[in-house]
């Protein structure tokens, strides 16, 4: 099996501090890797540095790809053209399969915002338009940075569904705060500070419970519906457990189910 990604004790400064260190990580070809941790230990960066957008500062990251596709957590600002403007010039560049983008967009329900400037669309819709132009894209690498944030229920799925159809074909990488979304997407984890690489052990049996909240500040770990609106899936067991800690945080509960 083909070592896609490797770094070699590799470190990340900025502004004199290190952000990560002592990496050692090797990333082989058709794994599905989440990248996990606390808010504020370097996920984002990580990302960045596994793909090439920053070097380290010292040490080493061999990248054994041509191609790849990211989708940040925030798609760039003041992009001016219009979504399908934006989507057909990546036609043009990347040479993919028009009738594949239309297929995306009547997926994610962009047909609505085809003539909207990308500047004035919504975190949803920007998110959407991000998700499709990394995977319309011949990439041997996906990167991920909360690629689900912002999009509605129904995109969430679509989205997932074809990650899984991506698994094993597609080497992939992503941060992710939700267990459930780890457990289900990736074949290995990435644990930030550490930085150590482990095989996931699959819960296929495990019951989840979804929990529906409506909360002032972002619910680490929890997917955004809409504005003020978070889902988020946790195992049966503890569920309890963390109700509490969202209604002592401020939280209102609007829903509580099976994770569907």
């Amino acid at each position: 099996m083909k070592c896609v990604i490797q770094t070699e004790n590799a470190r990340l400064d900025r502004n004199g501090q290190a952000i990560l260190s002592n990496l050692n990580i090797s990333i082989m070809e058709g794994q599905t890797v989440a990248v996990t941790g606390h808010n504020g230990s370097g996920k984002s960066t990580l990302v960045k540095l596994l793909s090439g957008i920053h070097e380290p500062s010292d040490g080493k990251v061999i990248r054994n790809f041509q191609f790849y596709g990211y989708v940040p957590e925030h798609f760039p600002e003041g992009i001016r053209l219009t979504v399908a403007r934006y989507l057909e010039f990546l036609v043009q560049m990347s040479n993919t399969d028009q009738e594949k983008v239309s297929q995306y967009i009547e997926q994610f329900n962009l047909t609505p915002y085809l003539h909207t400037s990308l500047k004035n669309c919504s975190k949803g819709t920007k998110q959407k338009v991000g998700f499709i132009q990394a995977i319309m894209k011949e990439a041997d690498v996906l990167f991920f940075d909360e690629p689900f944030t912002g999009m509605d229920e129904a995109a969430q799925q679509h989205a997932i569904n074809l990650l899984l159809s991506l698994r094993g074909e597609k080497t992939m990488v992503f941060v992710l705060h939700e267990e459930a979304l780890v457990q289900q997407l990736a074949t290995h984890r990435i644990t930030l500070p550490s930085g150590k690489m482990e095989k996931l052990t699959k819960k296929e049996n495990q019951k989840m419970r979804s929990i529906t909240v409506r909360s002032e500040q972002p619910v680490e770990g929890a997917l955004q519906l809409e504005e003020n609106i978070y889902r988020l899936f946790v195992p049966e067991d503890d569920s309890d457990e963390r109700l509490m800690q969202l209604l002592t945080a401020g939280c209102r509960v609007l829903e509580v189910g099976e994770k569907r």
